[in-house]
């Protein structure tokens, strides 16, 4: 499973990362809303799991540009 992780805090995205490496799951991180809609319009991911308070666009507007766009996720 390929998981889009949006977390801007370094620490829990470091931790939780590993986690779910550990659990088998292919993960790519990014720190911001903007980053996360780069990579959405260029890939598809089978999850995302977003942080909702985050630099600019936020998790929320990355959920609904995931649920207009990107129903696969």
């Amino acid at each position: 499973m390929n998981i889009l992780f949006l977390e801007d805090e370094p620490t829990i995205q470091e931790v939780l990362t590993e986690y779910m490496h550990i659990q088998g799951y292919e993960v790519t991180c990014v720190q911001d809303g903007e980053e996360a809609l780069r990579l959405l319009e260029a890939r598809s991911f089978d999850m995302a799991v977003l942080d909702i308070m985050v630099p600019g666009v936020s998790g929320l507007e990355v959920l609904r540009y995931i649920k207009e766009k990107r129903t696969e996720t």
